[in-house]
């Protein structure tokens, strides 16, 4: 767990560099971005302007020509109308705040009304016969002259204002650039340091744990073959006195010290089968005869199995079967992991009391249940019930070494099931474990 939090936490870090990396890639991108959008909004409104003003200057120029020759009336409503459309372009120049084109478009507006002052004058005072060109090249001319040339030195600034846009669109380009390089070669550098230092550790991490679990697996195999010495040299002798004690309960039924010496016995050789059982667990050598089994017939060979030693007890032992179709286990196994259950049942439950063995479906899986009376599990020792030789309070008074509740768990895992409790103090136990289906697991 501790090798691939270290692991979690080393991957977790080169994420936040590179999210680091691309952010800050971003966000320069972005303020660039904008600051060459405004710059590129300016300009465009500029020249836009500025176009407005070289067209309606044009405009009037032309007009005035057309007015002059003709005088008449028309022509001079439309050399009014250009004149106030320069005026309205040279007012919309002036509203973009630009103060340095301020004098410009001040003698723009001058000589553009001396010049159609002029035209109209040169109409009206024209004697008859006299020439249209004397009058264009004396006295229109210079005005005209004069407006063009204060219209061109204002237009002038469209060059400046593309040569601008341009460098500093150049200039954008190549902050952009610069900052995402320095980015990401900051990025790639802690990167590779984080990643060598992680490595480095995990490695570590790594070896030492593979060191752990060889040396723990080596401890068990060495446990699991004292274990099978010691049990197979325990089963004889047992054995023997269990079936001598057999033949003597039935010469002499009731006699008590035959009774107590036999259930020693029994104890003793269910003490061997559950190291034994418990020493295989821990090296995953539990074997599995699997076929397809109904959950019903299990609980009706749980009920009836121990339904002598219930009503010894005075316990009623209920089952409940609620679960259809099969399930694909070891028989011998599952009701290993019953007998365990509904025996620590049997321990805690008083007289008068109840157990129910049960048995539903929940969606692809079949849940079994042992429910007792007894005096319930503290809440700080549920977690700790399935673990190899731990017992809990109640437990401890009633013999054992703490090895069956474990030995239901490997069970169980070997099944690919789970195994549960729910308990409170003073309200009873409720063990369950779950099988898979037949139709989802018949192939484990």
């Amino acid at each position: 767990m501790k090798f691939r939090t270290q692991l979690i936490s080393g991957i977790g870090a080169l994420i936040v560099v590179s999210l680091f990396c691309g952010v800050m890639a971003v966000v320069t991108l972005h303020v660039t971005t904008r600051s060459a959008e405004r710059v590129t909004k300016r300009v465009v409104g500029d020249l836009q302007a500025l176009h407005e003003v070289r067209l309606s200057a044009e405009q009037l120029v032309a007009t005035a020509r057309g007015y002059i020759l003709t005088g008449s009336a028309e022509d001079m409503t439309q050399l009014d109308r250009h004149d106030r459309e320069l005026d309205k372009a040279l007012e919309a120049l002036r509203a973009r705040n630009r103060p340095e084109l301020a004098p410009k478009i001040a003698l723009v507006e001058h000589t553009a009304t001396e010049y159609a002052d002029v035209v109209a004058t040169a109409v009206k005072q024209r004697a008859p016969g006299q020439r249209i060109a004397s009058i264009l090249e004396n006295e229109v001319a210079p005005k005209r002259a004069e407006m063009q040339s204060a219209v061109d030195d204002l237009t002038d600034i469209e060059q400046d204002e593309l040569r601008g846009v341009s460098e500093h669109a150049g200039r954008v380009v190549q902050a952009v650039g610069l900052t995402t390089l320095v980015g990401c070669v900051f990025g790639i550098a802690i990167g590779v340091v984080l990643a060598v230092a992680v490595a480095r550790r995990l490695a570590d991490q790594y070896d030492r744990e593979q060191e752990a679990a060889r040396a723990a697996n080596a401890a068990a195999w060495s446990r699991k073959e004292l274990l099978d010495i010691v049990s197979h040299d325990l089963r004889s002798p047992l054995s023997s006195i269990v079936l001598g004690l057999d033949m003597l309960r039935e010469e002499h039924p009731n006699t008590r010290y035959v009774s107590v010496i036999s259930h020693s016995a029994e104890r003793m050789q269910r003490l061997v089968n559950d190291l034994l059982d418990a020493s295989r667990a821990e090296v995953a050598k539990l074997e599995l005869d699997r076929k397809a089994i109904r959950p019903g017939d299990l609980i009706a060979d749980v009920t009836e199995q121990f339904a002598d030693l219930a009503k010894s007890a005075k316990i009623d032992l209920r089952a409940v079967s609620e679960a259809d179709g099969t399930i694909y286990v070891d028989r011998q196994r599952i009701l290993q992991v019953f007998a365990n259950l509904v025996g620590n049942a049997l321990k805690f439950t008083l007289a008068g009391g109840a157990i129910t063995v049960a048995t539903t479906r929940i969606g692809e899986t079949i849940r079994f249940s042992v429910t007792d009376g007894g005096p319930g599990i503290p809440d700080a020792e549920q977690d700790k019930v399935f673990d190899a030789y731990t017992q809990g309070e109640a437990a401890s008074r009633r013999g054992g070494i703490g090895l069956g509740l474990y030995i239901c768990k490997k069970l169980v895992d070997a099944h690919g099931g789970r195994i549960g409790v729910r308990s409170a103090r003073g309200q009873g136990s409720t063990f369950w474990f779950e099988v898979a289906a037949s139709n989802a697991g018949s192939n484990a």
